[in-house]
């Protein structure tokens, strides 16, 4: 993604050394321009977000619910364990790394991410036969809803600092998804497709400008409608 205001920066967030490069990339430009805002965005927090399993790994012939059982039951301790360190320990070590640079900021803004699944459960039935075994997993839910928590910590933490800590609680992106995917979610919004990336863009403008200065410790739902359809 190409954008005039932000730079996007891929790393390992469980590599503290990776942080720390990222920390002193930050000071290079600090002397010359003032760092705005912090984008706690996990782009690798995807990557373990669906259990999948080889076909013949699945009992034959289960019902809806001895299906999600099934997938519940055997979803490993070190699956969950990794959600957490992705999505919560993640964010809190480039947090407590990056601190000296927002420290030096004025009114820096922190945004992190949530999920839609963070308030509502997500409907299991989306993932049946399209070509795989998929079950999103308990820990998933679990860990955005421990972010939303975590930001509201925060933002106590830094209160009256200049330091503001808001989240972002998106929908499903559209990512090249399967058609079937596309059909059966996009039913369960109001506003009947996915999400486009330019829209998340478009809700990160906002909470790192002057438009949203006195917003702190929210979380900006953006999901077309789905959490309250």
């Amino acid at each position: 993604i190409n954008h005039d205001r932000f730079h996007f920066v891929c790393g390992d967030v469980k590599s503290r050394v990776d942080i720390e490069v990222l920390k002193n990339t930050i000071k290079e430009i600090q002397s010359e321009l003032k760092l705005e805002g912090s984008l706690a965005c996990l782009i690798n927090s995807f990557a373990a977000t669906d259990f999948k399993y080889k076909h013949q790994d699945v009992p034959v012939g289960l019902s809806e619910r001895d299906w999600m059982l099934w997938g519940w039951q055997n979803y490993p301790d070190d699956d969950f364990l990794n959600q957490y360190e992705v999505n919560v320990l993640g964010i809190h070590r480039i947090l407590t790394i990056l601190y000296d640079c927002y420290e030096k900021s004025e009114n820096c803004s922190i945004v992190n991410f949530s999920s839609q699944y963070a308030r509502r459960n997500l409907n299991q039935t989306l993932f049946i036969n399209l070509g795989k075994f998929t079950f999103k997993p308990p820990a998933y839910s679990a860990s955005k809803a421990a972010i939303e928590n975590y930001t509201e910590y925060l933002s106590q933490l830094f209160k009256n600092t200049g330091i503001r800590v808001n989240t972002i609680a998106p929908g499903v992106v559209d990512t090249g998804q399967s058609d079937a995917f596309k059909e059966r979610y996009s039913r369960e919004t109001n506003t009947g497709r996915l999400m486009k990336s330019s829209e998340i863009i478009g809700a990160i403008e906002f909470l790192t400008s002057e438009h949203s200065t006195y917003m702190n410790g929210a979380c900006l739902t953006l999901d077309g409608g789905w959490s309250i359809k």
